[in-house]
């Protein structure tokens, strides 16, 4: 099911890491996390401004389009991987890197007001949460032997 690290010296066996498929099954929970949230953020927000149909309509829409930024990152990232033949991780790396300014400066720059802030931190760790089920968990502590 998970392949092993080609990237390991002297014969080492590197860990396991998920198969794409896999990944793309957690990243797509993420991604709906990232979009429940980022509606939430929005409503928060703008609750006390007299919030329209129409402006919740946006919020969806809005928060679709943070969504697909930080599902897209994922395979985007594998893609670039094996154009430029680099390692997925360093990929993967590079691309949360442009994808999140991305966000960030195009959140940052057509919103106004403090949910700004608060939707680009959003979008954000919803790619970094992507990335860090790349992580293994750690291994368990064995009980120490009785004598």
């Amino acid at each position: 099911m998970g392949r092993r690290n080609s990237h390991s010296t002297r014969g080492e066996t590197g860990p396991t890491v998920p198969s794409l498929a896999s990944r793309m099954g957690t990243h797509f929970t993420i991604t709906a996390a990232v979009i429940v949230t980022d509606v939430g953020v929005g409503l928060m927000f703008n609750s006390g401004a007299g919030t329209t149909w129409t402006d919740v309509a946006w919020m969806v829409v809005h928060a679709l389009a943070i969504g697909a930024v930080v599902f897209l990152w994922l395979p985007v990232s594998v893609w670039l991987a094996g154009r430029a033949h680099v390692p997925e991780v360093t990929a993967e790396g590079l691309t949360l890197l442009g994808l999140g300014l991305l966000v960030a400066g195009a959140e940052l720059g057509l919103l106004r007001g403090p949910d700004r802030v608060a939707q680009t931190v959003v979008a954000v760790a919803g790619m970094l949460a992507g990335w860090a089920m790349r992580i293994e968990p750690p291994a368990p502590k064995e009980p120490p032997r009785k004598r």
